[in-house]
């Protein structure tokens, strides 16, 4: 399976690309050509530690999917394929902290699913993985207190779990949000 995986900047990009060696790591941008040659993409989305100095580079993120997909899409329509939307918890918990890409993972899960509506009859599955606290086993940070697992993700434990919503093993998987945060968005207390 050919992948596109947008974004190649992602903390996930290079886990990714050691799972699935096939896949090819692109810049967050302007596909600039041929998209239908990828059996899918993966669009991961700048993470933010703060809120970006312009607030329209949401909608700028938002246009490169766009960018991507209208070329795809009509491609793929013979031969279906898999989109994956790659989201923080933001999206889907809210952030009173970073609303912005709150409001940015929101509108990529909702298009996860507004695709996966509108291009299943074409065979084309289109999900959104909503990642937690990653980084390395020896990683500790507050968000411990508030996952399950107390323990941080690894972006190993990440690439895996996008490598399954990209693989045969969910082939009737489709309009779905699967998290990988160890728990840490069940039993939430927002300050």
């Amino acid at each position: 399976m050919k992948i596109a995986a947008i974004g190649e900047h992602h903390p996930l990009a290079a886990a990714l690309k050691a799972l699935l060696p096939s896949a090819e790591l692109l810049p967050w941008g302007d596909p600039g050509g041929d998209t239908g040659s990828f059996d899918g993409l993966v669009f991961m989305a700048p993470p933010w530690a703060n809120e970006p100095a312009d607030p329209k580079a949401v909608l700028i993120d938002l246009e490169v999917l766009w960018a991507w997909l209208h070329p795809w899409t009509g491609a793929r329509r013979e031969r279906g394929g898999v989109l994956l939307y790659v989201t923080s918890l933001d999206g889907i918990c809210g952030s009173a902290d970073n609303v912005l890409l709150a409001e940015r993972d929101s509108a990529m899960l909702a298009q996860a699913r507004a695709m996966a509506m509108e291009l299943g009859k074409f065979g084309i599955r289109s999900n959104c993985l909503a990642l937690g606290p990653l980084g390395k086993p020896e990683d500790t940070n507050d968000l411990l207190s508030k996952n399950q697992l107390k323990r941080v993700g690894t972006w190993d434990e990440a690439a895996k779990t996008a490598a399954f919503l990209l693989g045969d093993a969910s082939a009737h998987v489709t309009g779905q949000l699967l998290v990988c945060a160890g728990g840490a968005d069940i039993g939430r207390i927002v300050p």
